[in-house]
């Protein structure tokens, strides 16, 4: 009976009520009947259906959206909705319900559009929590700037049942089956209007289920038992939570014997029963207090007999007025008109706010909470104390009387229990079909079970099988598995924990084609004994594997159940003696490598294995490979990696005593070549093809090597033609001499394919491919120098005898357009006559140097115009690049061009057109304008500005005579510098104000909400400037720089609050995994029981 007790208990608290530990909270419409205008879904195990008089119910499109119960803001998108069309001209009206399967409480409504009006059939407490939704075409009321736009996770409360316009979230205040309601629609004209709908629920976790249903008893308020006067502090408890309350001044709670009365919200409380605070002083006087609960409290009660001026929280908290005169900062809390002053019980009056202030009355804290700080201040005309007579509460569940728990659910925390005392549980059933059957259902995520009285008989059952697992009939036989035939009949599988004595032979019969016998002793070593279809076995339970097996055929397998021999052993096999076989010994192995271990009797060991690459022998004992055999027949003498090319790869030194032979097949036959030792410890290395195994390379003794010859006479001797070879960029040929760089080489240099001679690391001489010889160094040449295909002398060279001409002109020249001459006396060239040398080219030329590169000094063209040390330029006949020196005045009288220096002896120079144009550089010792300047001052009468002519007049700067300059623009009016066009800097320096007040203790941060609306209204952020105020008045970089750091401070204020929020849901996460962890651990204890 204790048994079937706590069975029925355990199906009492899980039939009762049941937490969903997650934050969904809106109806998963899984089902749409077009005919019957309906759409249904689910809501925390409850059915919900949504229906239409006229019109017509789309089904809801998905629900993969969550609701957020700490700031009661769905996340929700405009495709997801329930849609009620509503069509017509003039008015129409279209009635519809909302059905539940079982009562639901404080639903919530989520309107993504509304039509003119939606009006419930009954008066019904509508709370608002976001949105622009009206309600009896008032705005919600809150604080003054709330007054429009709710503010998500705040309470908005007012008493009605009509809402019209726009969109947002609401919750009926109550405990409903149906909802009906009216949506009417004002037409212009004939067309269609809708509601985009979702149908919610607060969803509790676990622990809020824990905290808010695991009391059985109507106390709520606080039983404090514990007081500590030095400490200033009190403690109690309240629904299994400890409270500790400490302050500045702390009295004791003297005693415990209210109830709160959750219907009417309204505490029968006596003023002495109190917590005191006390706060005395002359003028403004503040005491700061903290109340803690050791587990989060959801939505605590406070009640307060008397209040000193001010208790303000310290943060902002959504304050819901249950009752009394309290009000909430300096204002009345809103109502009906008659109500202003006095709350009426039961009914909901909201403020958002965190202040109250005197007089007395009972408000509710929304939310969930740890800890509250607050502090207490009072304005003394005198020295005196004043009170707060305060008690702390909570909701309490209570059920009385009897309950339909069909379709019903309990919840109960792992740590508490839904006890039943002193009574008799009754399950009676009545007979159906000529069977009587009373039954009680034991039900978890892994299974479900049964006790029953079926037929006179008592059985336990799992669902999941189609017999009774335990049954006892009416004549008193016990059956396990069966329906008994004698007085214990088991049916399958048994388990002796004691002694088994028998006096026969004991028979181990069964009805399917094994049987085993499992023994265990005192240190739990587990073994099977066994037999089946092919043969009976030892099975080791502990290790899981077999030990042995023998097969109807005779064959043993020994760590196998398939034996492929008389003899199958799968493992490791050690013989202490000898081992003799007659045939061939395989090994093999059901992995990839298969290994034999051989020891002698000075303990060496040596391991012969086979694996996934190939075959090796391994030595234990150094731990190396002495050889090793890959699948490609590769062989490795002291390694494993042998390379994809060599058939033999030794690691290490190897000693050949005979001749050692390679051989190789190519496409033109069989190859073979030899390396041999000689007596005169000279090395061939021979073709084997060749006749008499020729010797092309031979090394001696002593180092010299002989290609082609065996008895090499220096270091290297050819027998025969030498070809170098090589690319680019190295160099090939012969060095003679010593490796110090300064030794002649003759060859290649770099890849030009030229035969070049060296001298100390210079080329002196270079013979290209087309046949030119170039020298690089000075020439001597002794005799007659006849040059037919011309001559390049690129360094300085020297003639010890006539360059003989036949009295013509000597001419050095590269083609018939550019060269060096010397010319006759009695030939004048190009109309004069000169006996010097002439240089000319064929459309001009230049003299220059090629100290350190080549350098022109002076070039000329073909029309007679002459540049030094630059280009002849446009139309001038003389272009100078550099200073012109003139120490007695310089005349210029056609245009000039200066692109350098133009130097004076300590005079100013001043280039201009009249009075009021020109160009100045000033001598030091004479001021400019009131100011001395060693440089150019560029002036004009009322500014002037710089440019350049390329394609036309451009000015790049210009200024006016109020000293504003402007870059690609003239100067602006307002400013000192106008730039029109991109500026690039390494540094700017703005001299201004900084952002640094956001940081104050007094600055207002906008709520994020306020800043949402102001983006959809403004489309830019709040205080910074629109795009058409930058477009016509352009930016300030200083005040934007300071309005940016301003943004950027805040955002890391609003990333502050996220991380706290964050924070706190990871610590209501952690709570539930605790929670789920021991209710897990409770089922198993209550199922095992």
């Amino acid at each position: 009976m204790k048994t079937l007790s706590i069975l029925f208990t355990f199906f009492i608290f899980i039939a009762q009520i049941q937490a969903d530990t997650s934050t969904m909270a809106f109806t998963d419409f899984t089902n749409y009947d077009a005919n019957t205008k309906k759409a249904t879904g689910t809501l925390w195990d409850t059915q919900v259906e949504v229906s239409s008089e006229s019109g017509a119910v789309y089904r809801f499109v998905d629900n993969a959206t969550t609701f957020d119960l700490s700031v009661f803001s769905p996340k929700l998108k405009t495709s997801d909705f329930v849609e009620i069309l509503a069509h017509g001209n003039k008015t129409v009206s279209r009635k519809c319900k909302i059905t539940f399967s079982k009562p639901v409480l404080n639903p919530i409504l989520h309107f993504a559009e509304v039509a003119s009006f939606v009006t419930f059939d009954s008066n019904v407490t509508i709370v608002k929590k976001s949105g622009t939704l009206q309600v009896d075409k008032n705005k919600v009321v809150g604080t003054f700037n709330n007054l429009y736009n709710g503010v998500s996770g705040r309470f908005y409360h007012v008493d009605g049942r009509k809402l019209a316009d726009s969109y947002g979230t609401v919750q009926l205040l109550g405990e409903f089956r149906t909802i009906n309601f009216s949506v009417q629609k004002n037409f212009g004209g004939s067309h269609s209007d809708h509601i985009r709908l979702q149908i919610g629920r607060e969803v509790l976790d676990e622990k809020q289920a824990a905290d808010l249903f695991g009391e059985k008893k109507t106390l709520a308020f606080a039983n404090f038992a514990s007081h500590d006067q030095t400490a200033k502090k009190v403690a109690g408890t309240i629904a299994n939570t400890k409270i500790t309350i400490s302050g500045d001044v702390v009295s004791k709670f003297e005693k415990d014997t209210d109830v709160f009365d959750l219907a009417l919200f309204s505490p029968r409380i006596k003023k002495a029963h109190s917590i005191t605070i006390e706060a005395h002083g002359n003028r403004t006087v503040s005491r700061r207090c903290q109340i803690t609960f050791d587990k989060v409290v959801v939505n605590p009660i406070f009640h307060f007999a008397g209040l000193a001026s001010n208790l303000t929280f310290d943060e902002k908290i959504t304050i819901v007025k249950i009752g009394g005169t309290l009000q909430v900062n300096q204002n009345k809390v809103f109502g009906t008109h008659t109500n202003t002053l006095n709350g009426v019980s039961g009914r909901f009056y909201y403020v958002d706010g965190r202040k109250l202030a005197d007089s007395y009355g009972t408000v509710q804290l929304l939310g969930a909470f740890t800890s509250l700080n607050f502090n207490v201040q009072k304005n003394f005309g005198g020295s005196h104390a004043d009170l707060i007579h305060m008690q702390i509460g909570r909701e309490v569940l209570t059920v009385r009387g009897a309950m339909d728990l069909l379709g019903a659910s309990i919840y109960s925390p792992k740590e508490q229990h839904v006890n039943i005392d002193g009574r008799i549980v009754h399950i009676r059933a009545t007979n159906e079909f000529s069977k009587s059957t009373a039954a009680l259902l034991l039900e978890n995520d892994y299974r479900k079970w049964y006790l029953a009285s079926q037929s006179g008989n008592f059985v336990l059952g799992n669902y999941d099988l189609d017999y009774d697992l335990f049954s006892i009939d009416k004549n008193g036989n016990v059956g396990i598995g069966t329906t008994p035939s004698t007085k214990l009949h088991v049916n399958g599988t048994s388990k002796f924990t004691g002694k088994l004595e028998v006096n026969e032979l004991v028979e181990i019969k069964s009805t399917s084609t094994s049987a085993v016998l499992n023994l265990m002793n005192g240190k739990d070593n587990k073994w099977q004994i066994g037999a089946g279809e092919t043969g009976y076995y030892i099975y080791d339970i502990n290790k899981k594997h077999f030990a042995l097996f023998a097969h109807n055929n005779g064959s043993v397998g020994i760590g196998t159940t398939t034996p492929s021999a008389k003899l199958h052993v799968n493992g490791t096999s050690k013989f202490t003696g000898k081992l003799e076989v007659n045939e061939l010994v395989e090994i093999k192995s059901t992995s990839t490598s298969a290994v034999l271990n051989l020891m002698n009797g000075k303990g060496n060991k040596w391991q012969i294995g086979a694996g996934e690459t190939g075959y090796y022998i391994y030595d234990i004992n150094n731990k190396n490979y002495a050889l090793f055999a890959n699948n490609n027949g590769h062989i490795g003498i002291g390694t494993t990696n042998v390379g994809e090319n060599e058939k033999l790869q030794v690691e290490g030194n190897a000693l050949v005593n005979g001749r050692l032979a390679t051989k190789w097949v190519n496409f033109d036959g069989l190859s073979k070549w030899g390396i041999q030792p000689q007596e005169n410890k000279a090395l061939y290395f021979y073709n084997r093809n060749g006749p008499d195994s020729t010797v092309p390379f031979a090394i001696t003794n002593s180092g010299d090597v002989g290609i082609g010859t065996t008895t090499p006479s220096a270091k290297l001797h050819v027998n025969g033609s030498a070809k170098f070879v090589t690319y680019a960029p190295k160099n090939i040929g012969v060095q003679i001499g010593q490796e110090n760089g300064n030794a002649p080489f003759i060859g290649n240099l770099g890849g030009d394919y030229g035969l070049n001679i060296v001298t100390k690391g210079q080329k002196r001489i270079h013979v290209a491919t087309d046949g030119f010889v170039h020298v690089y160094s000075n020439l001597n040449v002794n005799g007659i120098l006849n040059v037919t295909n011309g001559l390049e002398v690129k360094g300085k060279s020297g003639f010890h005898s006539t360059i003989q001409t036949n009295n013509n002109d000597i001419l050095l020249y590269t083609d018939a357009a550019h060269g060096v001459g010397v010319y006759h006396p009695a030939k004048p060239f190009n109309g004069f006559s000169s006996s010097g040398p002439v240089v000319y080219g064929y459309k001009g030329g230049a003299l220059g140097t090629t100290v350190s590169g080549q350098k022109v000094a002076l070039q000329w063209n073909d029309n007679n115009q002459v540049g030094i040390n630059c280009k002849p330029f446009g139309h001038y006949e003389l272009a100078v690049n550099g200073e012109i020196i003139a120490t007695k005045g310089l005349e210029v009288k056609g245009k000039s061009d200066f692109h350098n220096t133009v130097q004076m002896n300590n005079n100013d120079i001043l280039l201009y057109t009249d009075a009021a144009h020109g160009v100045g550089v000033y001598h030091p010792a004479k001021p400019f304008n009131g100011f001395a300047s060693s440089g150019p001052v560029v002036y004009g009468y009322k500014g002037g500005a710089l440019g350049t002519t390329v394609s036309g007049q451009k000015v790049a700067l210009q200024w006016n005579d109020n000293n504003q300059v402007g870059i690609n623009c003239k100067p602006h009016q307002h400013y000192e510098l106008a730039v029109n066009g991109e500026v690039i800097a390494t540094e700017i320096v703005v001299e201004s104000g900084w952002a640094d007040f956001v940081f104050d203790d007094d600055y207002k941060l906008m709520s994020l909400e306020e800043v949402e609306q102001k983006i959809k209204k403004n489309r830019h952020l709040p205080d910074i400037p629109s795009e058409k105020d930058i477009k016509a008045n352009g930016v300030p970089v200083g005040q934007m720089q300071a309005k940016l750091l301003q943004k950027i401070e805040e955002l890391t204020l609003y990333t502050i609050n996220q991380e706290k929020k964050i924070k706190f849901q990871n610590q209501k996460m952690e709570l539930q995994d605790q929670k789920i962890k021991l209710l897990e651990k409770l089922v198993k204890e209550i199922s095992t029981k």
